[in-house]
């Protein structure tokens, strides 16, 4: 039963850019952790180490705990989805960027080294482009599995398409459900196929 859909497209767009918006924090918080948690970069052992942990602390958490955790403390709403999936999503970003700093070829790392090159040059010119592929590959994976997570936080009260989900879900309209779940898959593969495009 799709009477209601013109009611989904604004928490359709939400789940979007719920899913957009905490890949895009991830990122950007992500990158300079695994700097540091790369034994490569950053050969200062307790530091490394305690930001290692403070990773893995963030992909413990499952998103959904975390979802109802930031619901309780800043309240309903797509605030708070993108709070709780940036937050895992950070913890797995930043695990992955830093074994791939850490694959990196240290001969090349050490032919810009040889040149003078300062730190933040040599993680520019002799780190980033062997890794950039596979970067764009993690963002673009972890952007496909925010916007599913998106969805989840619905169940939460965290906004997005999810919420609608439920809601159709407590009050048995199982029409409207099952055109909910439509409306998700086709979202997720648009979202795949996007992904694919900018990954080529």
């Amino acid at each position: 039963d799709f009477g209601n859909s013109d009611r989904w497209v604004k928490p359709c767009i939400d789940s979007i850019l719920m899913s957009i918006s905490s890949t895009f924090i991830a990122l950007i918080i992500a990158v300079p952790l695994s700097l540091i948690a790369a034994r490569n970069i950053f050969n200062i052992f307790f530091i490394s180490k305690s930001i290692r942990l403070f990773l893995n602390l963030f992909r413990a958490i499952p998103d959904i705990v975390l979802g109802i955790i930031i619901v309780a403390a800043v309240g309903f709403g797509s605030i708070s989805g993108t709070l709780a999936i940036a937050i895992h999503s950070i913890g797995m970003l930043g695990k992955f960027i830093s074994e791939s700093i850490e694959r990196t070829n240290q001969q090349v790392t050490n032919v810009v080294e040889s040149t003078g090159a300062s730190k933040f040059q040599i993680i520019f010119y002799g780190i980033f482009p062997q890794i950039y592929q596979e970067l764009i590959d993690l963002v673009m994976y972890r952007w496909e599995y925010n916007f599913r997570q998106s969805t989840i936080m619905g169940i939460v009260g965290a906004g997005g398409i999810g919420l609608e989900l439920i809601l159709s879900l407590r009050l048995m309209q199982y029409q409207e459900v099952f055109a909910i779940l439509i409306i998700i898959v086709l979202l997720v593969t648009v979202v795949d196929i996007l992904s694919y495009i900018i990954r080529n």
